[in-house]
């Protein structure tokens, strides 16, 4: 979905942070119990990713996409959960 829909020059600076992050994400479940099947379920869906740009470019060329996407939010939503407590997404 971020991939079809981000603009081109949200696009270039997201996907390979979320990448990274999930790459992040695999070297920290190595520690864990059962941290191999995690790692190989990251390594698959980044496989899939990877398999589905093709397409996913076919349909990025038939959307127009947009700077001011509506419902994306410029500050983290975990932050504000956890740092001034807000439990409601109409709160923000």
């Amino acid at each position: 979905m971020l991939f079809k829909n981000l603009s081109a020059s949200s696009l270039f600076t997201t996907i390979p942070t979320r990448l990274v992050l999930d790459g992040v994400a695999a070297l920290t479940f190595l520690s864990k119990e059962k941290g191999l099947q995690h790692v190989l379920a990251i390594a698959k869906a980044h496989f899939a990713f990877y398999f589905e740009i093709p397409k996913l470019m076919v349909k990025r060329q038939k959307i127009n996409q947009k700077n001011n996407l509506t419902g994306k939010v410029d500050y983290s939503i975990l932050l504000m959960n956890k740092i001034k407590g807000i439990k409601l997404f109409s709160e923000l």
